[in-house]
């Protein structure tokens, strides 16, 4: 985690402080989907298609049935690479893109790109960045890794950009905590193969 930390945010161009905002729109993450502080009704729902290893072969990001239940995202994790893949069926467009400050581009706005600006184990942190250096949402995702926050700052982005932004905004903290979960598991299956090995030395008849 130290590594990841040194090469992508130590050495990453400097960021611009962040301005006031006069206006936020604010959603609370969690793995069942988004809400609105206050409100415990979903505004947004998240499911997974999980497989064996508890991994999701692919995540669908919904309006509910109260704003008719569109499907407005879905990224694939069934394929092996490193890129996301995001499909939009409600504009028929698909984004592959690097997690780890990557760029892309949004319906009617142009390029944007990721920057994660901390990153401890579970937690991390990623501001969304237009052509100039602009933000355009910020994402936060807790300690617990059960919780986080999407804010979308510019408040001049149509719907479907502005729902882009947000199924992309899921797809980082989706996709970290994929990341996570896989070098823990990778760790533990050392651990375990170290301890094989010993109790196979210490059996041996010499």
């Amino acid at each position: 985690m130290d590594f990841l930390k040194n090469k992508i945010i130590k050495f990453a161009p400097p960021l611009k402080p962040l301005p006031t905002f006069e206006k936020v729109i604010k959603f609370n993450w969690n793995p069942t989907g988004l809400t609105v502080p206050g409100d415990t009704e979903l505004s947004y729902e998240v499911s997974d298609d999980r497989n064996l290893f508890g991994d999701s072969a692919y995540t669908v990001i919904s309006r509910t049935p109260r704003s008719n239940g569109d499907i407005v995202g879905k990224f694939d994790w069934s394929k092996l690479t490193a890129k996301l893949e995001i499909e939009f069926p409600l504009t028929s467009r698909e984004l592959r893109y690097q997690a780890l400050n990557g760029h892309f581009d949004v319906t009617d706005v142009g390029r944007l790109e990721w920057r994660i600006t901390d990153m401890d184990w579970k937690h991390a942190t990623w501001r969304l960045l237009d052509e100039e250096g602009g933000p355009v949402a910020l994402v936060d995702l807790h300690k617990s890794g059960a919780l986080g926050t999407i804010e979308i700052v510019r408040m001049d982005l149509p719907r479907a950009a502005f729902e882009e932004v947000l199924v992309c905004s899921i797809a980082q903290i989706e996709d970290h905590l994929r990341m996570m979960r896989h070098s823990k598991n990778a760790a533990l299956m050392t651990v375990a193969g170290n301890t094989v090995a010993v109790a196979g030395v210490n059996s041996l008849p010499y």
